[in-house]
């Protein structure tokens, strides 16, 4: 009996930090990674450093670094759409604080500076249409 209670603490637990996560997640992914991690904290009722803990144990990475994802995710995507060279340039005010959070977060994601990535995506397209 003492087991079976115990292991019915651990369920009932699991069931609100998932019920949680899934609220969590359906907000980021709503808001674009737009929302602070703070402001999100203060929106569920619980703390920032609760949250953290929360997600690295069941996502794996923290609720900022999913964010960052989420967000950079947002303007690739916009840009794959587009097409546009002057899309980076037109677009990265939406989703970054200035110019040098945006390109340090692009280089994260990408291992390039926008311009380099440009250009190697330039160079990839003119080799692949040349073979065909």
């Amino acid at each position: 009996m003492l087991l079976q209670a115990a292991l019915t603490h651990v369920l009932q637990k699991n069931e609100k930090e998932y019920a949680l996560l899934d609220h969590t997640l359906d907000i980021l992914t709503q808001t674009h990674g737009m929302i602070r991690v703070q402001e999100l904290a203060d929106h569920l009722g619980y703390t920032k450093r609760y949250l953290d803990l929360l997600f690295k144990e069941h996502v794996g990475v923290s609720p900022k670094s999913l964010a960052s994802i989420l967000r950079f995710q947002e303007v690739y995507q916009g840009w794959m759409q587009q097409k546009s060279p002057t899309f980076f340039r037109n677009h990265w005010p939406d989703y970054y604080y200035d110019q040098s959070h945006f390109i340090k977060e692009f280089k994260r994601f990408t291992g390039f500076t926008p311009q380099q990535y440009t250009a190697i995506v330039n160079e990839f397209g003119r080799a692949f249409h040349a073979q065909q």
